[in-house]
């Protein structure tokens, strides 16, 4: 990538992100710009020390097709075209180089990071929304996802997006709030699969928007709120009206998706994950990702975790108080008498809840009986600092000393209404399609702007129990910083630090796999794709000359013996590329073949793909003249019945091939490997092969007794190797501890290994 086109991705965010267009107040903005540097920091460091990974390559090669190409590709894809159709467009002027791809996830990524701040802000006030934003830049699962170039972060963005224009909508119902919002919910169907699950979270809200005033025991002030006449707001005919509205909003939607919809009902969508978990376990897992992402395991933070549940349920604790006073209301509705009205619940009688931080100091009973029932907007107070409903909140705010935009009481438990139906609607649908396993995962981002809310809420709640103490802003201060040191220090740091250094953690090293093979490459070898999506990933890497076959998706037993027969007479070694093995080829009706047909040599792993080599020769049965049948050898529990090899001569780069033939007379309780050894004529080790029987397919507690298993071994004879000649050993050994077992010839002890003969190197 060119100086010029890595300075413009360097530069870009600096001219989307205008913060006036994000209703954010002046004096915020500072901090605003300064959590955005380091959310850039963190997205943009090591962006491309990683290699792209199987998906990754997917959509970088369906991005640079022409327009109906991506659009064909997507068609037969399980996502949606919306992302690759943005990345199509993005790499014109960027290019496609790992960076350049990977920026576009960047940018969005300090998109979603801003917003959250927005809705934050709206949902709660000024610091809720800072240290929503601090969370969303620190977060390792969100900088893991705007490090990788597929779709996941932009799904977040427009769940947070749509969210934030939901309020607007809500608050005060235009047509330009309602197009937008349409808009974005359309681009958001178009972005994944999973989006519906948050619009089934918006539909659930507004129900309970529009019911709310009939069932809710809570009023505000008559200056909060608009007059009304009748039985009340749910049977108005504004409140038809705008549920009608809403009707209309989501009928648009539906047009807008309408030409992809019946691609989208064809689709087969994600695998089961088959149920095989305890909801325990997943619901922490799913809580560890969310809390310290995918590259921290959950018993390394059991500590943060716990303290990450409290500061949640802190966040909820609005809602949790409507709630019971709602269950009180419908408990007593019944009774033609009103309840007696204590000191906490009378009329002008203000109730404080704990944690509130003030936001509940204006909530009272319903109207005495005879008083007209007053209807409210109850998204109103959610408006920005300055908007025409937010003055007079703002005004009382700024005498009591709460800060710009704080938000009043019905505005703070439908928030926390609003962030508890969307972080949970969508993690019950999960569970409810069976779509929970780790990989899967990645879907959480349409739910992790909410969980950051929340949490930088609970922390608000419990800084603000420090003023019910009276100790002083500088105590406040200081509990927000501790609190964020120890989320940082035990939680997002290490996270980081596994993500961008430990290997455990690494994406699939498509890049090194592909050096490696030009590296050692030799006329007359080939590479084998077992997953045929492996070719995109691949081949942006591998620019060499050897033939690539992709295998067949989902094989039949019968298909494979005619695709692999030829490709095994037309060369002499085998680069084959193992990865998901479970969905490409469940039965590894591949691997099985190669392992008789060939011999199955060194094998290593990049990240989750397996590089395997194979030598191409002849594979003699037991019945081959050419089969050394020795005298009653014993090792261990298992008789070595038959071997034959190569004797050569070889030449370095080669693979030996050595076939032995095995044979038990009892079930072996126990699992053993193999051992094929190379050694010089002073007995050091020059190249060996172990693996259990038949390429690890056929471990030994698996053999039917009494029947002769084919057990083929390559050995691959390392560049540089001296010419000369080599003695072939091989023996077994106990795969718990190694320790090989005995030899026994004619009855007699005769060490741990077998001499099978000699090899020629020249």
């Amino acid at each position: 990538m060119n100086a010029e086109k890595r300075g413009l991705c360097l530069h870009l965010p600096l001219r989307l992100l205008r913060f006036n267009a994000l209703g954010l107040s002046a004096r915020v903005r500072v901090l605003l710009l300064l959590i955005l540097l380091l959310a850039a920091g963190l997205r943009f460091y090591r962006l491309d020390a990683q290699s792209f990974w199987n998906d990754e390559g997917n959509a970088v090669r369906a991005a640079e097709r022409p327009i109906p190409l991506v659009i064909a590709a997507a068609r037969g894809d399980i996502h949606p075209p919306g992302y690759y159709l943005l990345l199509h467009f993005w790499r014109i002027p960027t290019g496609d180089s790992e960076f350049a791809v990977r920026a576009l996830s960047v940018y969005i990524g300090l998109l979603a990071v801003a917003l959250t701040g927005r809705l934050g802000r709206r949902m709660f006030g000024a610091e809720v929304g800072l240290v929503a934003a601090l969370l969303a830049a620190l977060s390792p699962l969100a900088v893991y996802y705007s490090q990788e170039a597929r779709m996941y972060g932009l799904l977040g963005l427009i769940a947070v997006a749509s969210t934030d224009l939901l309020w607007s909508f809500l608050s005060r119902p235009r047509l330009r709030a309602g197009v937008l919002y349409a808009l974005v919910a359309a681009a958001g169907l178009y972005t994944h699969y999973s989006f519906p699950f948050v619009l089934l979270a918006h539909n659930l809200l507004v129900l309970g928007w529009w019911l709310w005033p009939h069932l809710s025991p809570i009023s505000l002030p008559s200056s909060d709120l608009r007059s009304g006449e009748g039985k009340g707001w749910r049977r108005s005919r504004r409140g038809w009206g705008e549920a009608l509205q809403w009707l209309a909003l989501q009928a648009s939607i539906v047009l807008l998706y309408l030409p992809w919809l019946p691609t989208a009902l064809r689709a087969t969508g994600w695998p089961s994950a088959g149920r095989n978990y305890t909801l325990g376990a997943a619901l922490l897992d799913i809580f560890r990702a969310l809390a310290v992402g995918i590259t921290l395991e959950a018993d390394q933070i059991r500590p943060v975790l716990y303290s990450v549940g409290v500061l949640l349920a802190l966040g909820l604790w609005p809602l949790t108080g409507a709630l019971a006073m709602v269950g009180a209301r419908c408990r007593t509705s019944a009774s033609p008498t009103p309840p007696v009205e204590g000191p906490a619940f009378g009329e002008n009688t203000p109730e404080v809840w704990p944690f509130s931080g003030g936001q509940f100091e204006n909530i009272q009973r319903s109207p005495p009986a005879g008083r007209k029932e007053q209807k409210v907007n109850i998204f109103r107070a959610a408006e920005p600092a300055g908007g025409p409903c937010s003055r007079a909140t703002d005004q009382k705010a700024k005498v009591e000393g709460r800060g710009e935009g704080s938000p009043n009481t019905l505005s703070a438990l439908f928030a926390a209404a609003t962030l508890a139906l969307w972080l949970l609607v969508p993690l019950v649908l999960i569970f409810a399609f069976d779509l929970y396993k780790p990989a899967y995962l990645k879907f959480l981002l349409a739910v992790l702007p909410a969980f950051h809310i929340l949490l930088a809420a609970g922390i608000h709640n419990l800084a603000r129990a420090f003023q019910s103490f009276r100790l002083s802003t500088l105590y406040t201060l200081a509990f927000y910083a501790l609190t964020l040191y120890f989320l940082t220090a035990q939680a997002f740091l290490p996270s980081l630090r596994n993500l961008y250094f430990n290997p455990a953690y690494a994406r699939d090293n498509y890049r090194g796999i592909a050096a490696d093979i030009a590296s050692a490459a030799r006329p007359g070898d080939a590479i084998l794709l077992n997953a045929p999506n492996q070719w995109e990933v691949f081949t942006y890497y591998y620019k060499g000359d050897l033939p690539i076959y992709p295998f067949i998706y989902h094989p039949r037993p019968e298909d494979v013996g005619p695709w692999l027969e030829p490709i095994l007479a037309s060369h002499q070694r085998l680069f084959v590329l193992y990865w998901g093995d479970l969905e490409a080829d469940p039965q590894r009706w591949l691997e099985n073949l190669l392992a008789d047909r060939a011999y199955p040599g060194p094998a290593r792993w990049y990240g989750r793909v397996r590089l395997a080599l194979y030598g191409v020769a002849e594979t003699p049965d037991l019945a081959d003249p050419r089969v050394v049948r020795p005298e009653n050898v014993q090792i261990g529990p298992v008789r070595l019945r038959g071997y034959v090899w190569g004797r050569g001569p070889f030449q370095p780069g080669e693979v030996v091939p050595v076939t032995l033939f095995w044979e038990t007379e009892a079930p072996l309780p126990e699992r053993h490997k193999v051992f094929v050894h190379l050694m010089e004529s002073g007995g050091n080790l020059v190249a060996q092969h172990d693996s259990e029987p038949r390429g690890d397919l056929s471990p030994t507690t698996f053999w039917p007794v009494g029947t002769v298993v084919a057990d083929r071994h390559g050995i691959f004879l390392p560049p540089g190797l001296p010419p000369g000649t080599y003695e072939l050993r091989a023996g077994l050994y106990r795969l718990t501890d190694g320790t090989r077992l005995p030899v026994i010839v004619g009855g007699a002890p005769a060490g741990d290994f077998v001499v099978l003969g000699e090899v020629e190197v020249k």
